[in-house]
């Protein structure tokens, strides 16, 4: 392989041509490329620190994992390999994912031209698609708004669902690794859970609690917790202190919505949903009770509404410039012993709260979806 530079165009790899790299990072590049076998233009994502043998075949058997997953939010994985570079003797691993055109999740935070219920029914679309992963044993890890997109055409799209990335303490600054290993947490602080920053065994609730505090920020504009995004102090400030209430910041959102919000962002794991299913089935009921209705295709007039020009994202956006950084928390001990009393209390809104769906009789079925009823 002859790698692309920034400005240029041209370079191979196996089967695949190169026509623009669009990030590099610690653990590899990510090139808009062409599949000369199947005539399609897809996120080709080279990893060259993928290490040895044992954590290739790692991320081959987690991104096989991913490829199974057929969801229309999320991104679609078309193939998984390795291959040889140029004078290389140790084969070099790849992925090549479906190129996403449009812009990241976080373009739409603080955006006023977006309605409410168009947010909202952004959060549906990823609720929906962590719960159908996590019903087939895959963990996200790395919920936050640089990992959804939002295509040209409306349909949201999740990145990067859980590929195994092995990362040295060196390239942590390079790129946002998303796993946990023994004794050592990975992860983007502001979106984490509790239990992932212990280092805990973790389950599709820790996804819940990233989707929340994403929700939170895109209702309000505003993340949940302040603090130094990567840094002990954003870890500390959400371990020991209480979020600051939605409403208190978004006045205008109702009840309902916000006890919806904070039960996933709940720090207490048991007190969050029990799954990514209930979250959807309860915006649902609320989008419901705001007379739109919740099934068929969102409209994205109002979404897409005075956008940016696009430009091409990719499932492989982790290794993007983003504004989060990772951290590494070698223990909880880092955090000092108070952190072990957060276990078995409750700091958010009590789970009795149900939403209550008021549903509106007598009207017309033939509204199209994302209209209100009339």
């Amino acid at each position: 392989m002859s790698p692309a530079g920034e400005n240029e165009s041209s370079g191979r790899f196996e089967r695949y041509t190169l026509i623009a790299l669009i990030d590099r990072g610690g653990m590899g590049s990510v090139y808009r490329a062409r599949d000369e076998r199947l005539d399609r233009e897809v996120a080709l994502k080279i990893l060259r620190g993928a290490g040895d043998a044992d954590a290739r075949s790692r991320v081959l058997r987690e991104a096989r994992a991913v490829a199974a997953l057929e969801h229309p939010n999320v991104v679609a994985i078309y193939d998984v390999g390795e291959g040889l570079e140029e004078g290389a003797t140790v084969p070099t691993m790849f992925i090549a994912m479906e190129l996403v055109r449009g812009e990241s999740l976080r373009s739409l935070i603080g955006r006023e031209s977006v309605a409410l219920v168009d947010r909202i029914r952004c959060l549906r679309d990823v609720a929906d698609a962590l719960g159908y992963a996590h019903e087939r044993g895959i963990i996200h890890r790395d919920v936050k708004p640089e990992n959804v997109m939002v295509r040209s055409d409306g349909v949201m799209k999740v990145l990067d669902f859980g590929i195994a990335r092995r990362k040295s303490a060196e390239a942590a600054e390079a790129a946002l690794p998303t796993l946990t290993e023994k004794g050592l947490v990975l992860g983007t602080p502001r979106y984490m859970a509790p239990e992932q920053m212990l280092g805990e065994e973790l389950d599709g609730r820790a996804d819940q609690f990233g989707w929340g505090v994403l929700a939170y920020e895109l209702v309000t504009g505003l993340l949940p917790w302040s603090g130094s995004a990567g840094s002990l102090q954003a870890v500390a400030e959400m371990l020991m202190n209480p979020h600051v209430p939605l409403r208190d910041r978004a006045p205008a959102v109702p009840a309902e919505l916000a006890s919806i919000i904070e039960r996933a962002m709940n720090r207490v794991r048991r007190d969050r949903y029990r799954s990514m299913r209930e979250v959807v089935a309860a915006l649902d009921a609320w989008l419901e009770s705001t007379g739109f209705v919740t099934t068929g295709r969102r409209t994205t007039a109002t979404l897409l509404a005075h956008r940016p020009a696009t430009r091409p994202w990719l499932a492989g956006a982790v290794l993007a410039r983003a504004r989060a950084r990772a951290v590494y928390v070698a223990s909880p001990i880092v955090l000092g012993a108070r952190v072990h009393r957060l276990r078995g209390r409750s700091f958010g809104v009590p789970r009795g709260r149900d939403v209550r769906a008021a549903r509106l009789a007598g009207l017309s079925r033939g509204v199209g979806a994302g209209r209100r009823r009339r």
